[in-house]
């Protein structure tokens, strides 16, 4: 039991953490047509296309489909009269709202790119090399549960785009718009030596043609729980972390940390917003309850042979950074 500033209120917490990697595990995943292929045979049919994945819904023979660019889902009705219903994705503008935080999101040498939704999972044969990136996640795409444990169920999409970004997307069916998004994932470095007249370890994998950039990471752990003492809506913490490139001729190998932040959002209304808060005093309210970055979503890996296992890219040793490995 502790005291906080969050929000300009005085608030007595008995925290509460209620939602991590067992709940994320209790979402129904979505299948694809090699996994189950008589409803989308159906919506082919009547519909004359197919959508990338479907998840079924609480109801009988409504289903939930996304798109393949992962752009739009929509509502299936698969029944005598089938009907359809659909909605366009777009970047939630909530999480660009600090211009901090949208920094952490751009190129240098293309501001713009990847700010909106996409999915283009990396090469989904497990015998890729390119296969066991971003924890698998983006490899069932479309899931569908209670997210943030409120008592109402959400389509929560997985937007994968090949090993560089991973969008976590909570669309309310309730609501028909996306309640909270965050990009936990987005990579820019490749080792590919440039020669003397580079001198960082690592580069950016956008644009070469327009020069050579310093390779960036940027990584981000979501916590759902009570934080605010309003038990009546639910808060999700977001901690993000920016990391750059070690120069060459460096003692350590990899990357540094340059920045990092934390956000409180809470459930008002239809959607989660942004609070007005002390980034130390979150910092401090985590620290006092052990939660560390492993205890964060996402961390554990779906792919073959990793399952159980924490995702590489966000606990690794080379981005020198102690947080990343507790």
């Amino acid at each position: 039991m502790k005291y906080y500033f969050i929000n300009r209120y005085f608030v007595f917490i008995m925290f509460t953490v209620f939602w991590g990697e067992a709940y994320a595990s209790d979402l129904v995943l979505g299948f694809n047509r090699s996994e189950r292929l008589s409803e989308f045979q159906i919506i082919k049919k009547s519909l004359g296309y197919r959508p990338y994945s479907l998840v079924e819904g609480e109801h009988d023979n409504i289903f939930w489909g996304m798109s393949g660019d992962g752009k739009g889902v929509a509502k299936y009705h698969l029944n005598d009269s089938m009907s359809v219903e659909g909605w366009a994705l777009s970047r939630w503008p909530q999480e660009l709202k600090s211009k901090n935080v949208a920094s952490m999101y751009r190129l240098a040498s293309e501001p713009e790119f990847a700010r909106d939704y996409a999915y283009k999972p990396a090469n989904s044969n497990p015998l890729s090399v390119g296969y066991s990136v971003l924890g698998c996640l983006a490899h069932h795409p479309l899931r569908y549960g209670d997210f943030d444990d409120n008592g109402t169920s959400e389509l929560v999409l997985f937007l994968g785009y090949e090993s560089e970004v991973l969008d976590i997307v909570m669309f309310s069916p309730e609501y028909e718009k996306i309640q909270f998004s965050v990009r936990s994932i987005f990579t820019d470095a490749t080792d590919f030596d440039y020669g003397d007249s580079f001198k960082y370890q690592f580069a950016s994998n956008f644009n070469m043609n327009k020069g050579w950039y310093v390779g960036t990471k940027t990584y981000a752990k979501i916590f759902v729980g009570e934080f605010d003492g309003n038990k009546d809506s639910p808060d999700i913490i977001v901690w993000r972390k920016r990391y750059q490139s070690l120069p060459k001729g460096s003692v350590e190998k990899g990357f540094q940390l340059v920045y990092q932040n934390y956000q409180l959002y809470t459930l008002a209304g239809d959607e989660y917003q942004l609070q007005v808060s002390l980034e130390a005093q979150i910092e401090r309210l985590m620290k006092d309850n052990n939660l560390t970055w492993s205890k964060g979503f996402p961390s554990i890996s779906e792919c073959p042979g990793e399952e159980g296992k924490l995702i590489p890219e966000m606990h690794d040793p080379l981005l020198n950074d102690p947080d990343v490995l507790k």
